[in-house]
Parts: C-alpha cells; sequence; structure tokens
C-alpha cells in the first residue's frame, strides 16, 4: 500500500475541516432557501412565443429576472446576458469553474395531485412543484454553496461562476449565446442530472419521418391520429378518431390491450359531417426519452391497438402497421428498428416515437434516440432510414448523430468532484455513470453532469407531482460546497 505524502494529507484535511460547518450553515438557512424556491416555482418559464427582449418568452424572461434578484440579495456579483441567460461570481479571481444550470422548465402538464404545478408546497419530506428538481431546486443549491463559502469566510485561491440559462429544455440557445460572448471555465460541472456524477452522455439522434396522406373511403378506417407534446418526451396521451367500426368491437379490442399492455382506454361517440364516428383516447405515463422504459408510450400504445382492429388495408392503414413493427410498445432499445446497439461503458440504445399525428392534411411522426457510444451514422442512422423508405415513408430532414461526450474518469475534475461526493455522502462504492440524456456540458470539453438527483430517487422530472426532497436540497448544498472547495481552494 503506498503512503499518502505529507502533503496530500495537509490537503485533505483542509478540505474536510468545513465539513461541520457547512452542514450546520445549511440547516440554519434552509427556510430561506425554501422561501427563494418557492419564489421562482411560482413562474410558469416554459418557452413561450419570443418578444422584444424576451428570447424565450416571457416566462423564462421572468424567471432570470427573480433568479438574478436572489443572486444580488446573497452578494453574487451579476450579468444579464439579453435574456437568454444571467450569471453570478462568488468572487473576483480568475475563473477556474463554471456551474450550469437552468431557471426554464417544462410545460406543467396534467395529473397532479398534491398542489398547483406552480405553487411550492412541502409535504412529507418534499417540496412539489414544476422545477423543484428540474432544474430550480438544484440551481440555488449551487447558489446557497456558494453563499455559504462567502459568509464562512472559506479562502478560495480561484473563482467561481453560476451561469443560469432559459432554454435547457428546447435546445440550449442560451448557453449557445451566451459561449458566443464569453470563454468555457477550464473546469464546468451542471447539477442538471444526478449524483455521484456522469462523464458519459450518450449521442443520439432526433429525427422524424413524413408522407404525403392518402385517406380512402374504404371503411372501416382511422381518420385521426395525434399524441405527444415534445421531442424528448414519453408521451402520456394519444388519441385516434375512427369510423365504421362498432362501440362493441372497440370495447373487446380496447379491455384486451388494457389487459396486455397497462394503459387506460376511453371512448366517445362522435358525428363528423353526419357520420357517426367514434374517438379513442389512451392515457399512459410520461417520462423522459432517455429512459423510455420509465413510462408507459401513449403513441406507442395507441398505434399497436389500432394495428390488431379489422379497418380496411388502405396505403395508410398498412403505413401505420409498418410504423407499430418498428415502434412496437415496450421496444425500449430500438431492437425492432434493428439498432439495439450496446456496450460495456456507456450501456445500451434507447428509441422512443415521442410525436405522431395523421389526418388529411398530415402524417408524421418525431422520434428520439439515445445511442451506445459504439453506435454510428453507418450502423444506426443509416439502419433507421432504410426502414422508413421501406414503409414509404420519407425522413423528415437528413440528421446524422450528434456525438456522445465524454470526460475522463482519472481527470482532476471528475476525482475532485467524486471525492467530494463520497466525503459527504459516505458512499465509498460510488462510481461515475453513463446517461442517455444530454446536459448543459454535452458539447463542453472538460465538463460533468454534478447532481442533484439521489440515488434511487425517482423526482418525476417532466412529470406531474415533481418533487426535491429535503434531504437532497441538504446533501446538494454540501455537496457543492465541497467541490467547489477541492477544485479551487
Amino acid at each position: 500500500m503506498v503512503s499518502k505524502s505529507r502533503t496530500e494529507e495537509q490537503k485533505e484535511g483542509y478540505e474536510k475541516m468545513y465539513d461541520q460547518e457547512l452542514k450546520v450553515y445549511f440547516e440554519a438557512h434552509r427556510k430561506e432557501y425554501l422561501e427563494d424556491l418557492a419564489s421562482l416555482v411560482a413562474i410558469n418559464s416554459e418557452r413561450m412565443e419570443a418578444k422584444e427582449g424576451m428570447p424565450f418568452g416571457e416566462g423564462a424572461a421572468a424567471a432570470l429576472k427573480k433568479g438574478e434578484e436572489i443572486l444580488k440579495k446573497w452578494g453574487m456579483t451579476t450579468r444579464n446576458y439579453e435574456n437568454y441567460c444571467i450569471t453570478g461570481d462568488l468572487n473576483d479571481k480568475e475563473r477556474a469553474v463554471d456551474i450550469l444550470a437552468h431557471l426554464d422548465v417544462v410545460p406543467a402538464g396534467e395529473g397532479w395531485s398534491v398542489t398547483d404545478p406552480f405553487v411550492m408546497k412541502e409535504q412529507d419530506g418534499r417540496v412539489y412543484g414544476r422545477g423543484t428538481a428540474d432544474d430550480k431546486g438544484p440551481a440555488l443549491c449551487a447558489l446557497y454553496a456558494m453563499r455559504a463559502i462567502k459568509e464562512l469566510n472559506i479562502p478560495l485561491k480561484k473563482g467561481v461562476r453560476l451561469i443560469l440559462g432559459s432554454d435547457e429544455e428546447c435546445g440550449s440557445g442560451d448557453i449557445a449565446y451566451y459561449f458566443s460572448k464569453e470563454p468555457h471555465a477550464p473546469m464546468s460541472f451542471s447539477p442538471d442530472a444526478d449524483f455521484p456524477l456522469i462523464n458519459i452522455e450518450k449521442g443520439g439522434l432526433h429525427s422524424g419521418f413524413t408522407t404525403e396522406p392518402q385517406i380512402e373511403e374504404m371503411l372501416p378506417r382511422v381518420l385521426e391520429i395525434k399524441g405527444g407534446v415534445k421531442i424528448n418526451v414519453v408521451p402520456d396521451r394519444a388519441e385516434a378518431l375512427v369510423e365504421g367500426i362498432s362501440m362493441e368491437t372497440l370495447i373487446a379490442y380496447c379491455s384486451k390491450a388494457k389487459n396486455t399492455m397497462g394503459l387506460q382506454y376511453s371512448m366517445k361517440r362522435e358525428n363528423i359531417d353526419g357520420r357517426s364516428c367514434v374517438r379513442i383516447f389512451v392515457q399512459g405515463q410520461t417520462a423522459h426519452a432517455s429512459t423510455p422504459e420509465d413510462g408507459k408510450n401513449a403513441v406507442t400504445g395507441l398505434l399497436q391497438l389500432l394495428s390488431r382492429m379489422p379497418f380496411a388495408e388502405s396505403v395508410d392503414f398498412l403505413k401505420i402497421k409498418g410504423i407499430s413493427k418498428a415502434f412496437p410498445y415496450q421496444d425500449y432499445d430500438g431492437t425492432a428498428m434493428g439498432v439495439n446497439i450496446t456496450d460495456p461503458v456507456s450501456g445500451h440504445t434507447s428509441l422512443a416515437l415521442t410525436m405522431f399525428t395523421y389526418s388529411e392534411k398530415e402524417f408524421t411522426g418525431m422520434f428520439d434516440c439515445r445511442a451506445s457510444i459504439a453506435a454510428n451514422d453507418e450502423n444506426l442512422t443509416k439502419v433507421i432510414y432504410e426502414r422508413f423508405k421501406g414503409l414509404g415513408l420519407l425522413p423528415m430532414e437528413d440528421h446524422t448523430m450528434y456525438p456522445p461526450h465524454q470526460v475522463d474518469a482519472d481527470s482532476l475534475l471528475v476525482k475532485s468532484l467524486m471525492k467530494a461526493y463520497v466525503d459527504v455522502t459516505g458512499d465509498i462504492e460510488a462510481k461515475p455513470l453513463a446517461i442517455g440524456g444530454g446536459t448543459y456540458v454535452h458539447d463542453i470539453d472538460n465538463g460533468v453532469a454534478y447532481g442533484c438527483g439521489m440515488p434511487g430517487v425517482d423526482n418525476r422530472m417532466h412529470g406531474a407531482d415533481e418533487f426535491f426532497e429535503l434531504r437532497q436540497i441538504e446533501i446538494g448544498c454540501q455537496v457543492l460546497a465541497q467541490a467547489i472547495i477541492n477544485l479551487c481552494a
């Protein structure tokens, strides 16, 4: 066993000397943290129509304004980058670390049972509300870590900047704008994922297909299908309008599907231009598209249901059946498509059909693929597009894969951050992770995702009743403070 040098021992002792002091500080300031979080949750900051001086809409701009007020209140030097993002600097020293978080949210959706999505509520050791876990809560963990270091007078040799964006959920145009104005810090991390640390983010493909609808008069037939709200969200609702098939037959098929697929179905009669039709509704369970296995895809469930019904074999219905075979319900890794590529480092590929529209005017679908680092355009993109062509579909655009992101597990950044996590939590078995999700650091050379989700906790991000545990808040604040000390002291 190699013994540690005295310098290493002194450094470890310095890094650990603030453990108890930080813990006491965060316990004492929990009430202020929750007040700040409630003020951010109250703002619906999903992307809206752009207005002058508000590139991502009024809600995003309002969240940035409130965020800047909070940063200033706790002693940070701030700057607003034309309402794309805001920054808060801990000190005026040479910057060593950027911390990237975001204040925008996904749409609230339906199904909330604990509270209104924009009224934060504390209950049973949790705070509920849209953005509590993704990513307003973790953003405040980073701010309170910086505030603690400042107010406890913990000496740092280097600078830290907190960057708060407003378009992470819809393409990250905010951060692209920021980095067109400012250089990257030597090291970066984003508390917009999970602990212990994510040093690999898979590559992937976000694309779709289209064709001209050819609705025919043959009965029974499908007139409309629609489902999905965003390409990176597993749809929890879908519906179809059908004609020429009895309600009794529909009930029989839906009952069988409910037993085999675990989805909920309902129907109602509609009169369309004097014709008797039935609208079928499917209720599933939403999830982030990077982990489609966590949801119940209402779109693929509906397509599979329709494909098994005795509709006339029209050109469009044959295409619908083909799409269902390419994206069958509960096929999460692209097996049916022929792209179930895996590797021992990053794991398996995921594939989800997340948006679908069929009517007399439109026939389109969009999918989200998060690919193993062994995947490439030859063994993934080409295979998917060839399958589309075989079904008589055209790729919506000729996309290529976006590349994976990987930071060496033995780098100073990863080792320092892992040490902070292990020192605070005592989890000596913790190892860096690979994920399918993409974060703000995906295109930053020396950047990793770091917190604030905890192992084994499903915070219902992007779903109803999103929450952040009080325990997660305390651990997140303390780990991020210790991380800053490790990197900048």
